[in-house]
């Protein structure tokens, strides 16, 4: 995912650099944000192992706290669809709820 402050490529992700060889320009990968995705996976997967020794209780209630705060926050979401999901036990839809967290 292309960072947005990114000098290089604007946040596209890619920018132009002209191939003399061939006399054309073309499309090249910024490494800038190649190399800040592969440093967000690293902490990711760190924090996932260090996140293993806390109980199942504990992170579904920070899950659960995230989720009531981010529908909650969502001016064209309410939390009675939340109501819903739990009358219904319907895991599917709060785990997709979890996991756009942003």
């Amino acid at each position: 995912m292309p960072n947005k402050e990114c000098k290089q490529c604007k946040g596209k992700g890619w920018y132009e650099v002209l191939n003399i060889g061939y006399d054309i320009v073309e499309s090249a990968e910024c490494v800038d944000c190649m190399v800040e995705d592969m440093f967000k996976q690293e902490i990711e997967m760190n924090l996932a192992k260090m996140l293993s020794n806390v109980s199942k209780e504990r992170l579904a209630t920070i899950v659960a706290s995230l989720i009531v705060k981010t529908v909650d926050d969502n001016p064209n979401d309410n939390l009675s669809r939340l109501e819903n999901i739990i009358h219904t036990k319907n895991t599917l839809e709060a785990l997709q709820i979890a996991t756009y967290l942003r």
